[in-house]
């Protein structure tokens, strides 16, 4: 066995595992939302949570260098849920977190991973947010503490091609994620958001959107909790932009101006921003047959589906106060009646809650 293959064997990957995101680094702003250098101070402040982020020389991390962040997460977060040891150190290929991220291969984003790495490291961050069973005390640190590429000769190559990295998070968000367990499943196509305000406002929705039936905010909180430098009416333009496309994943979103009678108000009377999950109208068994790809015909009775753990956990959020489990034995018995054979019986499942929730609010 060469050196290369012994080494490839304790390399991380995270095959069909789930993508998961801290709730933490969702739900304030830690990332510049733009490509170009960012090397002004991020300073939040909401009367209990205080955040200061400071650039390095090359600019402040970006939400697309948060993509690293994001993917140790999972993987750790892997490891967690199959019952093995973590630690802060995690070793993965290159090449795998390109592919699960989304992004081309090629020697130029290898390079671009390698100044992620760089603002990642240098970004210095104070808050007084805690994790694990740390104290009541501010805490200043880096992305990451350390971290090294490995590069290995290929046939044919003229110079040797990047194949792993080894690289150790913040002992802050370690704790986050080991101790405190405050992890969400977000959906792949986040990484195919091209705006940083798109990927910014996603994540605060899959926060928010799942534990209660929509979420309303204020225009002005709103751009705070982005950590938007712009000026409030090109924040909104930029908003609106978003809205017309009507491209985030799961979840749908509206600018509703204020009005007397409204539930919700806020005391600047700017417009207010509603999330809602992204529901369709059909009834349940014109969209589970829709879901169901049938890999073949199958030649005698059908069994219930089952779904992952993620699946189970992704539920309870989307519809908190109710029995998955009944909802569940709904779904199998509407697919096993149906005679559906699913190839992607989690997506069936948590389009079925979605549903079941709508007709059914309690």
């Amino acid at each position: 066995m060469s050196a290369g293959t012994q080494v490839d064997l304790f390399l991380d990957s995270l095959v069909d595992a789930p993508v998961k995101d801290d709730q933490n680094l969702m739900e304030f702003p830690f990332f510049s939302l733009t490509k170009q250098p960012r090397h002004d101070v991020l300073e939040y402040d909401d009367g209990t949570v205080k955040i200061r982020v400071e650039p390095g020389t090359a600019g402040m991390a970006t939400i697309w260098d948060k993509d690293i962040l994001i993917y140790v997460c999972s993987l750790i977060n892997e490891r967690i849920e199959r019952g093995l040891d973590v630690s802060q150190t995690v070793s993965f290929h290159v090449y795998d977190f390109l592919k699960v991220t989304g992004r081309p291969i090629g020697k130029e984003h290898y390079e671009r991973f390698v100044d992620s790495l760089k603002r990642l490291d240098a970004t210095r961050i104070r808050t007084t947010i805690r994790t694990g069973d740390e104290g009541n005390i501010r805490t200043s640190f880096g992305w990451l503490e350390n971290w090294k590429v490995e590069t290995k000769d290929v046939p044919g190559r003229p110079e040797p091609v990047m194949s792993a990295v080894t690289l150790k998070v913040s002992e802050w968000m370690f704790r986050a994620i080991v101790k405190d367990r405050k992890v969400l499943t977000i959906n792949s196509d986040y990484f195919q958001l091209k705006m940083g305000l798109e990927r910014r406002i996603y994540e605060l929705a899959r926060k928010h959107v799942g534990r209660q039936p929509e979420w309303w905010v204020g225009l002005v909180k709103l751009k705070a909790k982005c950590g938007s430098v712009r000026e409030i009416r090109k924040f909104k333009a930029e908003l609106v932009k978003i809205i017309d496309r009507d491209s985030l994943p799961d979840f749908q979103m509206e600018l509703v101006a204020q009005t007397g009678d409204m539930t919700y108000r806020t005391k600047d009377g700017r417009e207010m921003v509603r999330f809602r999950p992204r529901v369709t109208r059909p009834s349940l068994i014109d969209d589970l047959a829709k879901k169901a790809e049938p890999k073949k015909k199958p030649s005698g009775p059908v069994e219930p589906p089952k779904c992952t753990t993620s699946a189970y956990e992704m539920a309870r959020e989307m519809a908190p106060g109710y029995d998955i489990y009944a909802i569940e034995k709904k779904w199998q018995d509407v697919t096993v009646a149906n005679n559906m054979v699913l190839e992607h019986p989690d997506k069936a499942f948590l389009g079925f809650v979605r549903l079941f929730v709508e007709k059914n609010q309690i």
